[in-house]
């Protein structure tokens, strides 16, 4: 066993969870059990800048690794630019042949990974995070939608697929492999066949860039921009008091369900249409465009 390359990894997964703004206890329990799958036990220490660890090779000779942790955190200063600019949709575009306009409902807002409960706590629900999400407008969903990579479901591996949708409604459904789980996933519901998310993630993001397919979900959206079918976020304003018909009267999805598939290339292309007609990249080439 190659000690070196097992604690890299280890140290490298930690990094990245500090980046996206982990609790160092966090940090330190995720290498403590990587290194313990293997039998191996070590020394973890954990800062907001720093992640050291250090344990006894087989040959008895000590290593350490140490990875210091630049400037980090969610990306707020994005958030609050998309909530400036108000869009009244986007556009999606790539060479996969995703062509999707989703309309975004009436007072809409895009939030980061940290949030805020009623009771006024700040929390991260999902770590690591890259995320800037939305909810779109249930019935304004139109196009051909393709993912970028495979969907882990229920113990079911679904691959190269794409949605048809008319007036929000997912009305194709077509996969190379996992077929027909992918069309009992958007039938447990009504509401499983309309979308619930949209969420933009830099391709040239940390988690992308590790070309690590974790075949996990709450991983691997993080290395893509991602898309939602099903529940829908209350991300509008003062959406966290609104109820359950409120939220629905506003144009948000109601579903059992809510299932991410990522869509992020580099080359997708994201245009931002303003209520007053004006078009502003979003995304462009797999990234946020200098305009964000």
């Amino acid at each position: 066993m190659d000690y070196y390359l097992l604690t890299d990894l280890a140290v490298t997964m930690g990094y990245h969870l500090a980046m996206s703004g982990a609790e160092t206890f966090r940090v330190e329990d995720t290498i403590h059990r990587i290194l313990r799958a293997y039998g191996v036990e070590c020394e973890v220490f954990a800062i907001p800048n720093c992640v050291s660890v250090s344990l006894e090779a087989a040959n008895g000779k000590p290593l350490m690794l140490m990875r210091r942790i630049g400037f980090h955190g969610n990306d707020l200063e994005t958030m609050e630019k998309l909530n400036a600019l108000n869009f009244r949709s986007l556009h999606y575009t790539n060479s996969l042949g995703t062509d999707l306009t989703v309309e975004l409902p009436e007072d809409h807002i895009w939030e980061a990974g940290n949030d805020v409960t009623l009771s006024g706590r700040t929390y991260i629900a999902n770590i690591p995070t890259e995320e800037v999400f939305t909810s779109p407008l249930k019935t304004g969903v139109n196009g051909v939608v393709y993912s970028a990579l495979p969907l882990s479901h229920n113990g079911t591996i679904i691959d190269k697929f794409h949605f048809v949708v008319k007036d929000g409604k997912i009305v194709e459904v077509h996969a190379e492999q996992g077929e027909e789980a992918l069309k009992a996933a958007v039938t447990v519901d009504e509401g499983a066949s309309y979308f619930g998310e949209v969420a933009l993630v830099p391709y040239d993001s940390p988690i992308s860039n590790q070309k690590i397919l974790f075949y996990n979900t709450l991983f691997d959206e993080n290395a893509a921009c991602h898309i939602a079918f099903g529940e829908a976020y209350p991300c509008l304003k003062d959406g966290q008091a609104m109820s359950k018909d409120e939220l629905k009267a506003r144009g948000l999805n109601d579903s059992i369900t809510h299932v991410d598939f990522m869509v992020g290339t580099p080359d997708l292309n994201i245009l931002g249409i303003t209520h007053d007609g004006k078009e502003i990249p979003v995304f462009v080439d797999g990234n946020f465009a200098p305009e964000i």
